[in-house]
Parts: C-alpha cells; sequence; structure tokens
C-alpha cells in the first residue's frame, strides 16, 4: 500500500465537519467522494444506525480506493466520527494501516457542551420529539438502551476515555492524532498551522485561508420536507455515487438543490436555555473525565 491516508476517527458534533474541510481543501490532501464513509464502522453499527457505507471491507480493504477517484494528492482523507465508539473498528483500521501509511486523528470537545449540542442537533433531525425539553433528553440518553440513535448515545460516548483506551491498546499512544474543538475554535488559523506541521503539510497554506464553520446546528421549518430531502439525499448516495455519471449528477445536485433547501426549509434555531441545574448534573458527570483524559493521553486537555 503505497498511499497514505487520513482518517478523523472521532468525535461528533466535536467541529469535524469543518476539519475535514479545512484539511480538504490543502493543496496535497484528496477529500473522498463522500466525508463520511463508514467504510470501517461494523456492520452492525451500519445497520443499525443507518449509516451505511458505499463499498463493503468483507470484499477487500482495497474496496476503500473507490472513495477518492480523483487525483491522489499526498493524503487521502476521510471523516467518520463514529468510528470513535463501534469496538471492532480500531483493530479494523490498524489491520488497513498496518504499513504506517496513515495517520488516525481525534478531535474532542467538552462532552458538557457536545451533550447540549448534540441535543440541538437531535432536534434539528426530527431524532428527537419536538416537544423532548433538554431535561427529558438527559434522562432518555442515560437509560438509552438500543443505541439506534446517535443523539441518544450522548450521554455514554461522552466518556472518551473509555473508547481511545481501545485505540491506544491496538496502536500505541503516539501514533494517534489528538486535537481539541475548544482549540480549534479559539485560534482556528493557529490551530491548522499546527495540525498541518504535524502531518507533515505546508502550513503556510493556511495563513491568507478563509475559515467558515460548517455544519452548525439550525432549526427545520418543516419536518416532512427534510425526512424526503434526508431520503432523497441518501438514495442519491447510494444508488449514483459508484459510477462516475452518478457522482457528476450528485455533485451537481449537491451545488443546486442543497442550497435551495437549506434556503427554504433552515432558520436560525431558537436554542432552548438550559438550566443550571441541568448543567451543573453534566458537569458532575464527566468531571473526572478531564483527568482520565489527560492520564491516557499524557497531554492538557483545554476544559
Amino acid at each position: 500500500m503505497s498511499e497514505k491516508y487520513l482518517i478523523i476517527a472521532g468525535t461528533n458534533k466535536a467541529g469535524t465537519t469543518s476539519f475535514y474541510e479545512y484539511l480538504a481543501a490543502h493543496p496535497s490532501v484528496n477529500a473522498a467522494i463522500i466525508k463520511q464513509t463508514f467504510f470501517f464502522l461494523d456492520k452492525e453499527w451500519q445497520q443499525k444506525l443507518d449509516l451505511k457505507s458505499l463499498y463493503d471491507y468483507e470484499k477487500g480493504f482495497e474496496q476503500f480506493d473507490n472513495f477518492f477517484p480523483d487525483s491522489p494528492g499526498l493524503y487521502k482523507l476521510e471523516a467518520s466520527p463514529e468510528y470513535l465508539y463501534a469496538p471492532g473498528t480500531p483493530q479494523r483500521l490498524f489491520n488497513f494501516l498496518n504499513t504506517g501509511n496513515g495517520e488516525i486523528i481525534f478531535i474532542l470537545r467538552n462532552p458538557v457542551t457536545r451533550f447540549i449540542s448534540l441535543f440541538h442537533f437531535g432536534k434539528q433531525l426530527g431524532l428527537l420529539p419536538a416537544g423532548c425539553t433538554f431535561h427529558d433528553f438527559i434522562e432518555q440518553s442515560k437509560n438509552d438502551k438500543m443505541k439506534v440513535n446517535t443523539s441518544l448515545m450522548a450521554f455514554e460516548t461522552g466518556f472518551y476515555s473509555r473508547y481511545l483506551e481501545d485505540y491506544i491498546h491496538i496502536f500505541g499512544r503516539q501514533k494517534l492524532k489528538i486535537y481539541f474543538f475548544e482549540n480549534m475554535m479559539a485560534d482556528t488559523a493557529g490551530f491548522m498551522q499546527k495540525v498541518s506541521a504535524d502531518l507533515g503539510l505546508n502550513p503556510l497554506f493556511y495563513n491568507d485561508f478563509k475559515f467558515e464553520a460548517t455544519n452548525k446546528t439550525v432549526a427545520v421549518k418543516n419536518r416532512l420536507l427534510s425526512k424526503l430531502y434526508l431520503g432523497a439525499r441518501s438514495f442519491t448516495i447510494q444508488h449514483a455515487y459508484k459510477s462516475k455519471f452518478g457522482l457528476s449528477f450528485g455533485k451537481l445536485l449537491k451545488k443546486t438543490i442543497t442550497p435551495l433547501y437549506r434556503k427554504l426549509n433552515m432558520t436560525g434555531l431558537d436554542k432552548e436555555q438550559i438550566n443550571d441545574e441541568d448543567k451543573t448534573y453534566l458537569e458532575n458527570v464527566y468531571k473526572h473525565e478531564k483527568e482520565k483524559l489527560e492520564s491516557v493521553l499524557g497531554i492538557s486537555v483545554p476544559w
């Protein structure tokens, strides 16, 4: 395997889409045709979360390169934040990168603010009932046993150290690149320059780069229209992206239909005010996670 790969493996609602877009813009990076390929995600997780990959790892890891039909850069990039949590994924990624030709990257976020973000995001996507309060969300997420709703998994998946231990055991700590959402937000240019230097990319590219946040949580005006749009988008990806014509057609739709949909059916989110009692409860739940992460990772955690 001569190619080099950059795989952003976690976590969701930690600025991974913006991070991915910033890296994808670099001239030495060739981004996948789909940001989240889910290729290395356990089959069980693909099915229960409806995150099916276009290509099947059981047919051979060489299938992964089908996500990169364009001319190669120094790195081939993808980002599937759910990789952090699925139990079989760390070993699968290690087997794929067994020659060392690639980097596994994690970008983490304060689990309390991430939990709040997943609540609003769940409302946006219709994963939560419209009348669900934040307090209800805490209770439902705490008691979630089904593991079929990415928003309701917020409580359990905030304990990053539990999952990173598997990666460290398999890869070794020095093989993992760990970054933080808070650092990216505080100084985006400096953050990306550091990341570039860590990865062997030219950091000067980001000197005059225009940084824009992507995948912001917004409000959906009409849930039926949202369901139809997301269903059509999923169908297009699953049934069209495997051919050059279908891929070109899909890109055209992305440039035309997606902006129109966002204009018609999305608006600013009137976020529910989180009361101090609920926030304090979450802070107490995760208060030892910072210490565990610093112990496991050997670096300072910025929250």
